[in-house]
């Protein structure tokens, strides 16, 4: 049977990885990257800098993240989780502080870009378990490992993902594991300067 468990600092290389992976959200564009002029590599580093820090309600911390193991033990597949607002302000404000602090002016000088992408940003409820960054190996697809998270993260809790809208095989697995769509946010000009996967933002819930 597959093991699920907290994550530890020596699983960081493998949430890195997740994290810019969805992301990309199947396709090649890697938001931070056009975002901010920065490599996989560089961004990297600045996911392990705020990491270190350890905040509270911040999402990329140790204390948010699954990791599924298989039956040889091998890192298979991971997501993360938390309960909005449990630090007393938004998951998506700690993100851009945290962000904003370790970037410094490469934050500052892309500000005309962030503009652009936050006209998808769609607010996340309180006291829901928001589910994110989900993420198998690819050679260990196939397996049901996602199914087996999202019901170990979602099982009696109201919960909410975020996604692309284009990113149609999420979409689908998610539809399969009891959620459904609440909204959708779109930006015409996120596909005309590439900033995104696509222009449309969705979200989806499932009630617990």
């Amino acid at each position: 049977m597959p093991n699920i468990r907290k994550a530890v600092k020596s699983d960081f290389d493998f949430i890195a990885e997740a994290i810019i992976e969805s992301e990309k959200s199947g396709s090649n564009i890697f938001p931070y990257g056009v975002l901010f002029d920065v490599s996989e590599m560089e961004f990297k580093d600045v996911l392990q800098q705020i990491f270190e820090e350890e905040i509270e309600g911040q999402p990329w911390g140790y204390n948010s993240w699954y990791i599924l193991e298989n039956d040889a033990n091998e890192t298979a597949a991971a997501l993360c989780t938390w309960q909005e607002g449990s630090a007393g302000m938004s998951s998506d404000l700690l993100k851009t502080q945290s962000l904003g602090f370790v970037l410094g002016e490469k934050w500052h000088n892309n500000t005309d870009k962030l503009e652009v992408v936050s006209r998808v940003n769609i607010p996340r409820k309180n006291g829901t378990w928001q589910l994110e960054h989900l993420y198998t190996l690819e050679n260990h697809r196939g397996n049901g490992y996602m199914n087996q998270l999202i019901e170990f993260a979602s099982e009696g809790k109201s919960s909410e993902i975020q996604l692309m809208e284009n990113n149609v095989a999420a979409k689908k697995l998610y539809e399969k594991c009891g959620f459904s769509l609440e909204i959708k946010q779109c930006e015409p000009q996120i596909e005309r300067l590439q900033l995104l996967a696509g222009p449309c933002k969705i979200k989806m819930i499932k009630n617990g």
